[in-house]
């Protein structure tokens, strides 16, 4: 036996259709989020930069514009700690200029430029990755840690050379 029921149809029965519609939208963004963070693209670029006796290495002269992931392992042969900060050059600016520049005015010489990005904190042994999107432009690596050899504080490691100038285009 089936029994129909006859009426107006009120506005309780709008809201079901409309609760639906919204979880099917709900749902859908979830799994467009979740496959837009599946992991980095496979068109990133990866490059590998070391540092040792207080300079990069393994940082190309000239990149393309665009995305770019840096791995940068710490090589140095003793416990010590560097970053590496990408900073824009202006004209007139060379790596010269900012090592001498880190050497009259230390930690607050890092303020005297743009920057784009950094990877904070590597301690000796470990490996830190960052992702860049760098126009193009001249640029540097520096590094403004104070630490010294053997332990303590000295003049920022730019001021001892630890800079990397390299061109976007």
């Amino acid at each position: 036996m089936s029994v129909q029921m006859r009426g107006r149809r009120g506005a309780s029965s709008r809201v079901i259709p409309v609760a639906v519609g919204v979880a099917a939208l709900i749902a859908a963004l979830v799994i467009v989020s979740y496959r837009s963070n599946d992991g980095p693209a496979t068109s990133t670029r990866v490059i590998k930069v070391s540092s040792m006796n207080f300079r990069y290495h393994g940082f190309p002269k000239v990149i393309h514009p665009g995305l770019f992931q840096v791995a940068f392992t710490n090589q140095e042969g003793f416990p010590f700690r560097h970053e590496m900060v990408v900073v824009s050059l202006q004209p007139g600016q060379t790596a010269k200029t900012l090592a001498a520049d880190a050497k009259a005015d230390g930690t607050d010489s890092e303020d005297h430029y743009l920057h784009f990005g950094e990877i904070a904190e590597v301690d000796t042994g470990s490996t830190l990755v960052g992702t860049f999107d760098l126009p193009s432009g001249t640029y540097a690596l520096a590094c403004w840690e104070e630490g010294q050899p053997g332990g303590g504080v000295g003049q920022v490691h730019a001021a001892r050379g630890m800079v990397f100038p390299f061109t976007v285009r």
